[in-house]
């Protein structure tokens, strides 16, 4: 796995799109709306402000080493799934189905979300065989962005 991603999932997120940072040596899963925001278990310094249960540090990208756009997938029952949702810590995680093996798929559990048109299943943290993250850096980007307005 090499990144953590279990110990820095301290709130449920999007796994099929969500941002880390590298700030101080270490990466976290950023909210990026209007500022950067990195979560954390506790306090990273004197900004950092308790939301709920996590602490959530507004931070200038000209401070971070890196920013990148990063998506899921868990390995489960020997295939490799995209994540769509995560929850705390792993607790929960939603698959989603296989593009062109969904029939296949549908014999192992997962159901159809006619709405959204994809079939998906939810599986709890010990049913993960592997986890690998594909990472983008769009550090340039939200340089340009959001390095002014801090």
């Amino acid at each position: 796995m090499g990144l953590d991603i279990t110990k820095m999932a301290i709130t449920g997120f999007s796994g099929d799109r969500f941002y880390l940072s590298d700030y101080d040596g270490e990466s976290y899963i950023t909210w990026v709306d209007d500022a950067i925001e990195l979560c954390s278990a506790s306090p990273i310094n004197e900004d950092s402000e308790k939301y709920r249960n996590i602490y959530l540090t507004e931070i200038n990208p000209e401070d971070l080493s890196d920013i990148k756009l990063a998506k899921i997938y868990v390995k489960y029952m020997g295939n490799e799934y995209e994540a769509l949702n995560i929850g705390k810590g792993f607790d929960s995680v939603i698959l989603k189905a296989r593009k062109g093996l969904e029939y296949e798929d549908k014999k192992n559990g997962f159901v159809d979300n006619i709405n959204e048109r994809i079939a998906w299943k939810k599986i709890k943290r010990d049913e993960i065989e592997d986890i690998r993250i594909e990472q983008t850096s769009v550090y340039e980007e939200m340089l340009k962005k959001y390095g002014e307005d801090i």
